[in-house]
């Protein structure tokens, strides 16, 4: 499959991404040339050639799905893994009660 803009778009539409933090990236290594789609600060990858051709490595990666492309896979893992970032901080006062609840459960 090669991977377009335009797919990078709808998909970021549908996972909740922001489509401006996609970047077709090209590293030299000595005598190799990678080709990459970055999200965010290079912090994920998804590595392809240079038709922009999946090879399928990228990260992150949490299960393969049976009707899903790897470009979607990725994309979707990326959207899963924000999602878990944003839900592990609580405001002090927010988790105030959670936290005496737990305590007083487990008598820590």
């Amino acid at each position: 499959m090669i991977i377009t803009d335009d797919i990078l778009q709808n998909l970021s539409k549908k996972y909740n991404l922001d489509f401006k933090k996609f970047k077709f990236i090209k590293k030299k290594f000595f005598f190799n040339i990678k080709y990459y789609i970055y999200y965010s600060s290079e912090e994920y990858f998804f590595e392809i050639n240079k038709y922009k051709k999946d090879i399928g490595k990228f990260f992150p990666y949490f299960a393969k799905v049976k009707d899903l492309d790897n470009i979607e896979i990725w994309i979707k893992s990326i959207y899963l893994t924000q999602d878990k970032n944003q839900k592990i901080v609580y405001d002090l006062d927010k988790g105030l009660s959670e936290r005496n609840e737990f305590k007083s459960k487990y008598k820590v």
